[in-house]
């Protein structure tokens, strides 16, 4: 009997599916018109981060109709107070509702980014 419970149980184990890693896919992105690239969103679930200027900054993705969204800077109420969006044109947007009266913001910056 205690024979047969150890072989279901590591037939449990082994057909266990392991949890697979998210895909992490890298945007590198610069200023119109220039050459370097100054900003990197990184898609990698719930690792998912910015880097700017070498500094990482964990972020929340998210992917919004057809646009991809990373949102960081929590605020005490709960919401973000920066955020990029990355648009099907390869074209990402800079918004920070952190100065903002009623939680809006147009984009400060513009970015074109590669995969």
């Amino acid at each position: 009997m205690k024979r047969l419970l150890m072989i279901a149980l590591l037939g449990l184990v082994i057909s266990s599916p392991a949890k697979a890693e998210p895909k992490k896919t890298i945007w590198s992105c610069k200023e119109p018109y220039t050459q370097g690239n100054i900003l990197w969103l990184v898609e990698w679930g719930d690792k998912s981060y910015v880097k700017v200027f070498d500094e990482r900054l964990a972020a929340r993705y998210s992917l919004r109709g057809l646009k991809k969204r990373w949102d960081w800077g929590l605020a005490s109420d709960g919401s973000y107070n920066v955020a990029i969006e990355l648009k099907p044109g390869l074209t990402a947007s800079y918004f920070d509702v952190s100065t903002s009266k009623d939680g809006t913001a147009s984009p400060s910056a513009t970015y074109n980014c590669a995969k």
